[in-house]
């Protein structure tokens, strides 16, 4: 969604945050993360208080929002809705719309958000340039790994219709400088890996067969070193 806010009403106390404190926020991750859009103890005085919270930080993503009761500001016990009471009406999300286009860089994800109707029983994504090129996820995830635009097309399909909408250039991706980097290790494996292999190896000198390309060591030893491998030929 974009430029949408969320509103409602909530009766409070100001003396009631001493016992317990409502509050409400909203997640794009399931929970895993959230952000505070209100609480009770912004209310000043007694009675039906407004609840408004921008929800423009979510843009192009799948929201859900929830209601917690919690400890209250003088609970040392920290247990939360003790002798306290609120009633919360008029929830709505008014201003939701789609956006029309997203701006991404090669490699980060795109979490897309499904606004078909509850009619709907299965999805058929398609990502033309993407990874993965289709999903049948409801609200799948998908990156691009070259810079350009791409589009992406939604058929939401149920027992007996289907529907299905492109966006044009809905995904521009942005290339971003490579990061070059070494890392040095040991090189771990059992003793008993010594042993005798028998190697081919490319090779433009000729050998006493008189022939060229590449020849086959008939006995290698492999041997560990501390954080590399040795083959010497016999």
């Amino acid at each position: 969604t974009s430029q949408s806010t969320f509103r409602g009403y909530a009766w409070v106390s100001p003396t009631m945050n001493d016992y317990a404190v409502l509050s409400v926020t909203a997640s794009d991750d399931d929970f895993s993360t959230q952000k505070e859009l209100w609480n009770s103890t912004q209310a000043k005085q007694t009675g039906w208080a407004a609840i408004e919270a921008n929800l423009d930080s979510f843009a192009g993503k799948q929201v859900k929002i929830r209601l917690t009761y919690g400890p209250g500001t003088e609970d040392n016990f920290k247990t939360g809705g003790y002798m306290a009471d609120f009633y919360v009406d008029g929830l709505t999300v008014t201003g939701a719309s789609s956006v029309s286009q997203v701006e991404v860089l090669t490699g980060e994800p795109v979490k897309l958000a499904n606004l078909s109707g509850d009619e709907a029983t299965s999805y058929e994504w398609k990502f033309p340039g993407g990874t993965p090129a289709t999903s049948t996820e409801r609200d799948p995830e998908v990156f691009y790994t070259l810079p350009g635009t791409y589009d992406v097309t939604l058929t939401a399909r149920n027992d007996t219709d289907s529907a299905t909408i492109t966006r044009p250039a809905f995904v521009k991706v942005k290339g971003q400088k490579p990061t070059a980097a070494i890392t040095a290790g040991e090189v771990m494996f059992s003793e008993a890996i010594s042993s005798m292999l028998r190697l081919c190896l490319p090779s433009s000198r000729s050998m006493a067969s008189a022939t060229s390309g590449s020849y086959c060591a008939t006995s290698l030893a492999l041997s560990k070193k501390s954080g590399y491998i040795v083959i010497s030929s016999s």
